[in-house]
């Protein structure tokens, strides 16, 4: 199969690596096998096993979809929801791990709030989990330090604040699930970028490694699929 531009060489001089304990129907198997792309570049990478089928990156579709390739099924990825679940799931190891540590924003944000908030309370709240903010009076406040994972994972923060403030109670779940809820994580791969093997490789292998459970994207729709050979064969009249 040949998707998006890339030609796969397979070695089956292979080497079992060590199973990635705890993930089930996740795991991953070294293999030497390399993926090439048009202007000759050759990158090595693993075989995956995923749903007891191992499986090998072939390429990409319409620079959106990563195309995996099974003994019986072929999997498509959306490679933009899978790097949005990947960033979540590494900001919960981060937190943690390192707690709420903040870092100060070299321009700290003004954003606007309505009359109806109890600003005071919000802001008192927001402190406990690296938030460093302001009431600047005109009912605005002044951010002027984030929670550091918010810095290598890029929220909106905005977005979020806006999210949070008619909120009782305040709690890390309650953000986390506010960024989960209306997609505020900035993921570094989008749909439209064309990646290269590398890349691909080490998105897949980033989600079986950060992802608990089937490749699922936080705001519940899936980001991997898999068609049947039965399947495409029915669509040939075979």
């Amino acid at each position: 199969m040949n998707a998006g531009g890339w030609a796969e060489q397979v070695d089956f001089r292979s080497h079992q690596g060590d199973a990635m304990s705890g993930r089930g129907w996740q795991q991953s198997l070294k293999l030497s096998h390399r993926l090439t792309s048009s202007d000759g570049e050759t990158t090595d990478q693993e075989t995956f096993l995923l749903d007891q089928d191992h499986v090998v990156v072939v390429g990409q579709f319409r620079q959106s979809y990563i195309a995996l390739e099974g003994k019986h099924y072929l999997y498509l990825v959306d490679q933009h929801a899978l790097a949005e679940r990947i960033a979540f799931e590494k900001m919960k190891t981060e937190i943690a791990s390192h707690g709420y540590q903040s870092e100060i924003l070299l321009h700290p944000l003004t954003i606007s709030y309505p009359a109806d908030i109890e600003i005071e309370s919000l802001v008192e709240q927001l402190q406990q989990f690296g938030f460093d903010l302001s009431d600047f009076g005109n009912k605005k406040i002044i951010i002027h330090a984030i929670p550091h994972v918010f810095q290598t994972y890029k929220i909106d923060i905005e977005l979020l604040f806006n999210q949070l403030r008619g909120a009782p109670e305040i709690s890390f779940d309650l953000i986390l699930d506010a960024i989960l809820g209306m997609k505020a994580c900035k993921a570094s791969i989008k749909a439209g970028q064309k990646l290269q093997p590398v890349e691909m490789l080490q998105l897949i292998k980033d989600g079986i490694d950060f992802i608990p459970g089937m490749f699922v994207c936080q705001h519940g729709r899936p980001s991997i699929v898999k068609i049947s050979k039965s399947e495409i064969d029915n669509l040939f009249d075979r």
